[in-house]
């Protein structure tokens, strides 16, 4: 009976044209005992869900679900449940798993045996074909020292650390702990690696290089209306102010990262999601709901914090927008839109055109 140490989770969503390399990454890596688990979606491209069985027929180590769309996080349990392995890590289609990934993890976890090992990765932007490497330390915390070492060894304040791909977590650990991701529409990763951090008893880290990340200026979770968008970035927000208090986080900079990046979110949410061809709502409809944004007490509370802090190394526009949310104007807020599109123009010229 096939008993893998390792089961790699592929979710799967209309992306035919990424799989066959994917697949390729994964079957060829150089440690074989893995279990491929590919989840198809609820592809309905016609061509996603042929090659998933296809790909299950040319590999024994291939197991392929067929579900109904529910979105990366539904995807994702549906492979923990599924899986078989003592471990789990995930890969998405359009990113690059190391060829000798699998085999590092596990000479790792050979050495100790823990609930969550971190690897590092490099962030690949397809616009300005940019690379920024992302690595840690070589440490094994276990109990108290996670809580005391997360802030300056593995949180979002010094690494862009909220993801699940570069993670491996021990499928006992999962499933005692009842630990799922979010159906949300995004942000599934973050409040659940902030759970696990919250229960791990022991985490590993390591600093070999074993994931490419690609970020694409379509198709991004930027580029689609989501009716709840600021509901989910509260709920990321309420997962962070947890782990404070849990952990009793006194660190000034840490906690000025976390409101930061709720109202980057919120900014986010009220800009680029009430922007898209698909957003049903009437001008009027959208100031309304971005008034009552301005006027929630989350959005009220981290402006106030950052009434001083905000415009240290922020350009223009951001400026604009942030007293924008501390004033509640509309007018400044719509001023800031457009400010916006022009220091985006100007970027793109730099970049791109004058290829400085």
């Amino acid at each position: 009976m096939f008993m893998p140490k390792l089961s790699v989770i592929l979710c799967a969503y209309n992306v035919a044209k990424y799989l066959s390399s994917a697949f390729a990454l994964l079957s060829n890596q150089i440690f074989r005992n893995i279990e491929i688990i590919i989840v198809d979606d609820g592809s309905t491209d016609g061509k996603t869900p042929t090659l998933c069985d296809r790909f299950s027929e040319e590999d024994y180590r291939v197991r392929v679900i067929h579900k109904e769309n529910g979105g990366l996080g539904s995807a994702r349990n549906a492979g923990i449940e599924a899986a078989s392995g003592d471990y789990i890590m995930f890969y998405d289609a359009d990113d690059f798993l190391a060829l000798g990934a699998t085999k590092v993890v596990n000479e790792k976890l050979c050495e100790e045996d823990v609930d969550v090992l971190m690897f590092g990765y490099v962030e690949h932007s397809e616009r300005y074909d940019t690379d920024f490497s992302f690595s840690f330390k070589d440490l094994l915390l276990k109990n108290k020292e996670i809580r005391d070492n997360y802030v300056n060894e593995f949180s979002g304040l010094r690494f862009n650390n909220g993801f699940a791909w570069n993670k491996v977590y021990r499928r006992k650990f999962l499933i005692d702990n009842n630990l799922r991701f979010g159906t949300e529409a995004i942000q599934q990763d973050e409040p659940f690696n902030l759970r696990v951090y919250r229960t791990a008893s022991s985490i590993r880290l390591i600093p070999d290089i074993l994931y490419e990340y690609h970020v694409f200026d379509k198709g991004n979770n930027r580029a689609r209306y989501i009716p709840e968008r600021v509901e989910i970035y509260k709920s990321v927000f309420d997962e962070y102010r947890l782990l404070i208090s849990e952990w009793n986080i006194t660190d000034t900079e840490f906690i000025r990262y976390v409101y930061k990046k709720f109202i980057d979110d919120i900014i986010c949410a009220l800009t680029y999601n009430f922007s898209q061809k698909k957003c049903p709502l009437s001008f009027s409809e959208k100031n309304r709901l971005i008034k009552a944004a301005f006027y929630d007490s989350d959005v009220m509370e981290a402006s106030e914090i950052f009434r001083t802090e905000v415009v240290r190394n922020l350009n223009f526009p951001q400026r604009m927008f942030y007293f924008a949310i501390y004033k509640r104007s509309l007018s400044l807020f719509y001023a800031a839109k457009c400010t916006r599109v022009f220091y985006t123009i100007l970027s793109y010229i730099y970049h791109t055109i004058l290829d400085l």
